[in-house]
């Protein structure tokens, strides 16, 4: 009896989405310790909290696209229609916060910081922004164009 393979596409887009998935984790932590960091600086204290629970918010997320990641490869149809529906929505956040950081002159604009912590952050932001609106354009086109194949796989 012969079993029924995903494509390499549907391959592909599992990979990214777990990709996505820690790329979300690692994004939030780094902007929620520099954002930490900063008020520190400018308070003189750090609200820990808020702190943990941002941190606790960025790794759940993360870890729930990388669970979609998971059961695209084994076949779930509600994990193909649910990444779509985030991986959608999360496009559509990077891409205005693309818009509000401009990611060409990021290089000019850090250039001009005291601190190094200051000038990795701001270059950080925006190439990774860049390197996530890939990933999450690249999952979303091969989703659509592998779905009929992919349900008739799953059903």
């Amino acid at each position: 009896m012969e079993e029924n393979k995903l494509s390499i596409k549907t391959k592909i887009v599992a990979e990214t989405i777990k990709i996505i998935g820690v790329l979300i984790s690692i994004f939030g932590i780094v902007v929620t310790l520099y954002f930490a960091w900063a008020a520190s600086i400018e308070t003189g204290y750090i609200i820990w909290p808020y702190v943990l629970l941002f941190i606790f918010i960025f790794i759940s997320v993360g870890a729930l696209i990388f669970l979609l990641g998971v059961k695209i490869l084994n076949k779930r149809r509600w994990a193909w229609w649910l990444s779509l529906i985030i991986i959608s929505i999360l496009l559509l956040i990077c891409l205005k916060f693309d818009k509000e950081i401009n990611p060409f002159n990021a290089l000019h604009e850090a250039l001009t910081y005291d601190s190094i912590l200051e000038i990795s952050f701001n270059l950080f932001l925006p190439l990774s922004l860049i390197l996530i609106n890939i990933l999450l354009f690249i999952s979303i086109v091969f989703l659509i164009f592998d779905r009929k194949k992919f349900f008739e796989i799953a059903s």
